[in-house]
């Protein structure tokens, strides 16, 4: 972990969900090319190889339209999900997908995106499930606008074990403007 990186919440991940990979059809195309504009970026996985964190040569041009949306919305949030496949124990699968997602983070930092708007989500291999180990050893990035107690909620509900980003928050960032500790501060 980097140094003054800041571990935002810890979860017990009790159980891996399903989900399959999509096909690429017009229509998905359409809506990815659509979305690159609107509130959310189509998501881009970028595969790894077994027990690797190294990114494969084609990673710049398949962050591309990330990058153009974070210089488009300076007030996005770019999400990394580190992901590995089940094999290999718990811990090294957790630290290996941390690994991955801050590869790709550096990546998106040389590339001009500002390293304080990334939030690395940490799931080892309790994330969603894909079709093939292949395609579980990805860092799943994308960009929202989403408020960050959101993208927290977010993570944590789909299993993270982890999440990480590098700026000091508010409590009303992190726990929204209608928690109640939130509206006791006011």
């Amino acid at each position: 972990m980097r140094h003054g990186a800041i571990v935002a919440a810890m979860v017990v991940a009790a159980g891996a969900a399903t989900a399959l990979a999509q096909p690429i059809t017009p229509e998905l195309a359409a809506k990815h090319q659509a979305d690159i504009d609107g509130r959310r970026a189509g998501d881009v996985d970028l595969l790894f190889d077994t027990g690797s964190a190294t990114l494969k040569p084609d990673a710049t041009k398949q962050l591309t339209h990330i990058v153009r949306w974070a210089e488009k919305h300076p007030s996005g949030i770019v999400l990394l999900d580190g992901h590995a496949d089940p094999r290999g124990s718990d811990v090294t699968n957790v630290r290996l997908s941390a690994r991955r997602a801050e590869a790709v983070r550096d990546l998106l930092v040389s590339l001009g995106v500002d390293e304080q708007r990334i939030v690395l989500g940490i799931f080892g291999e309790d994330g969603a499930r894909r079709a093939s180990y292949v395609q579980d050893r990805r860092v799943t990035a994308s960009v929202t606008l989403d408020p960050l107690y959101e993208v927290v909620d977010d993570q944590l509900a789909a299993n993270a074990t982890a999440l990480v980003w590098n700026e000091p928050v508010t409590l009303a960032e992190l726990e929204g403007p209608n928690h109640p500790a939130v509206i006791a501060t006011r």
